[in-house]
């Protein structure tokens, strides 16, 4: 069952599925992705990529955070207005003080 469900993610089509839902998607974007099957691998593998190496960028110190930080709030403002998930962006950002914080008491111990 997990493995099926990563298999969009590996292919590459995981952001053309999801697109193309009723409700959470935008069927003119999903099209486009549809035409450009390269730029949705590139999309798709791009959010795994970020998401999962994330917990990485604690470690990068307060400036190399922020960087990190600005490129997540970006890619999440592009889901909000993709699939209308407005709240969720303000959620994550809320975070962003509590991560500043970490990142800065990990890099003090690691000196």
């Amino acid at each position: 069952v997990c493995r099926a469900r990563l298999e969009p993610w590996r292919r590459g089509d995981a952001l053309a599925i999801i697109l193309r839902h009723e409700v959470w998607g935008r069927a003119e974007c999903a099209g486009w992705l549809a035409r450009h099957p390269g730029w949705g691998r590139i999309l798709t593998w791009g959010v795994w990529a970020l998401e999962c190496a994330f917990p990485l960028a604690l470690f990068l110190g307060v400036p190399g955070l922020a960087t990190v930080l600005a490129a997540l709030l970006l890619m999440h403002l592009g889901i909000a207005w993709l699939m209308g998930l407005n709240g969720f962006v303000w959620a994550m950002a809320a975070t962003f003080p509590a991560l500043l914080f970490a990142s800065a008491r990990i890099s003090g111990w690691l000196r």
